[in-house]
């Protein structure tokens, strides 16, 4: 598990909500919480959905680029499930400062496993979408 979190982090080196490839992301519902996304997040890296992580992770495609995007994720997706998949996605703490969240959430593995992981989003187009660098840190406020 200690392995499970950081590949979610990886894919921005580039939580139970369900999702299957295909399904409309919760980027496109703008009365979603930002745990919400948070879990959609997760759940789409676990499903190998490289388009609904670029939604959910914007600037994921001007860092990385959509090819790179799906390489990324795939890895992130099998590394999940050899992990034994995402048995729960718990959201230990949300708060909202207008435009600005912060989440903090605790990812359990099919093996029992579980980590937690600080996720930073915002509010874009009055969505919320995670923001993190290609290390998966915090962007900065100058670079918004």
């Amino acid at each position: 598990m200690q392995k499970l979190l950081p590949a979610l982090a990886v894919l921005a080196l580039l939580m139970a909500a369900t999702l299957t490839p295909g399904t409309p992301a919760v980027a496109d519902d703008k009365d979603a919480k930002p745990g919400d996304t948070v879990k959609a997040f997760a759940k789409a890296m676990e499903a190998n959905d490289p388009k609904t992580v670029g939604e959910l992770v914007p600037q994921l495609k001007e860092l990385a680029g959509e090819e790179k995007i799906k390489e990324m994720v795939k890895e992130a997706s099998e590394e999940i499930k050899a992990e034994g998949g995402i048995k729960s996605i718990t959201i230990d703490k949300e708060e909202i400062d207008g435009d600005k969240a912060k989440v903090t959430a605790t990812l359990e593995s099919g093996t029992g496993e579980k980590d937690t992981s600080d996720f930073d989003l915002r509010k874009q187009d009055g969505k919320w979408v995670i923001y993190m660098d290609l290390e998966g840190k915090p962007v900065p406020e100058e670079e918004e």
